[in-house]
């Protein structure tokens, strides 16, 4: 029997080059043609693997999803009967042959430019790192500029008028160096705000190496200091704003002491869902994707 489980429901928009004229629901359409089977839609991406379990086309939207697991990796078991025993061991589980274990996946319907995530397990943010390598596998590169696919979080405007009213003192960005975000860091893909870290790392590529192995956090902190110019004020708007459009990792600190995170400014809603193992059923899911997208859509 399936228990309730809550899942975060986020809103995306697909950014890209003016001049570029296809939607990403196109862009997805040309994708499930190139590409119609699993094994065509799945690929390696720090050091995970990354498989593109549906991708088809409803008529008003197209809906996908897509999984991440860690090839061969055993799960952590407990016993469930202790006895009196003081303390007790973890084991391990192989998957079955030809299965690996789930780290977690998302489920996401796609109108036009407008994005519509569920996920479980795993970030909603690792959807364009999925898109991206998508696109690769039909040889085209969201990342050239004459294109340039970006998946941007529409800012809740109360939270922005927090913002305005009072002023940025601070903004942090923070990432484990086993991100795929460190890569498109490497790859200057990452925005503005990550310039400088580019250049650090850049310097020593064994650094970076060493990080991801020990899973290492780097942290990025941009602050204003009292007394400085008027100037700066303008500054740090305008880095807070490329924080809000390209970063998943940072969070905004206010004049007035306010601490502000992705999770509290970007469009987002609470649903309760019957879980699926780890996950949830696709298609209550999509149903409950396709009530939010009016929500949306209607503001």
């Amino acid at each position: 029997m399936s228990n309730n489980t809550t899942r975060t429901l986020s809103y995306f928009f697909a950014r890209t080059n003016t001049s570029y004229t296809n939607t990403l629901q196109q862009d997805l359409l040309d994708a499930a043609q190139a590409l119609p089977t699993v094994e065509e839609r799945t690929f390696s991406l720090a050091g995970k693997r990354w498989s593109g379990l549906l991708l088809k086309d409803r008529g008003s939207s197209v809906v996908f999803q897509f999984s991440v697991s860690v090839p061969e990796e055993e799960a952590s078991t407990i016993p469930t009967t202790q006895g009196n025993q003081s303390m007790v061991s973890l084991d391990t589980l192989a998957a079955p042959d030809g299965y690996d274990f789930s780290d977690g996946d998302v489920i996401c319907l796609v109108k036009e430019n407008d994005v519509f995530a569920c996920p479980s397990g795993i970030r909603a943010d690792s959807i364009i790192y999925f898109l991206r390598e998508l696109f690769k596998l039909m040889d085209r590169d969201p990342n050239d500029d004459a294109w340039a696919l970006e998946l941007v979080r529409p800012a809740d405007k109360d939270r922005l008028k927090t913002i305005l009213k009072h002023g940025v003192r601070k903004i942090q960005f923070d990432a484990f160096a086993s991100e795929p975000l460190i890569q498109d860091i490497m790859d200057k893909s990452a925005g503005r705000p990550y310039n400088l870290l580019f250049r650090l790392l850049r310097r020593d590529a064994s650094l970076l190496e060493a990080a991801a192995r020990a899973n290492a956090k780097f942290s990025l902190t941009i602050s204003h200091e009292r007394g400085a110019p008027a100037t700066n004020d303008k500054w740090m708007m305008e880095e807070a704003d490329n924080a809000l459009d390209s970063s998943p990792n940072y969070k905004i600190f206010t004049k007035n002491n306010a601490v502000i995170t992705p999770d509290q400014i970007i469009i987002t809603k609470k649903i309760s869902l019957k879980s699926h193992g780890k996950s949830v059923f696709f298609n209550e899911a999509i149903k409950k994707l396709e009530e939010f997208s009016q929500d949306v859509r209607k503001n």
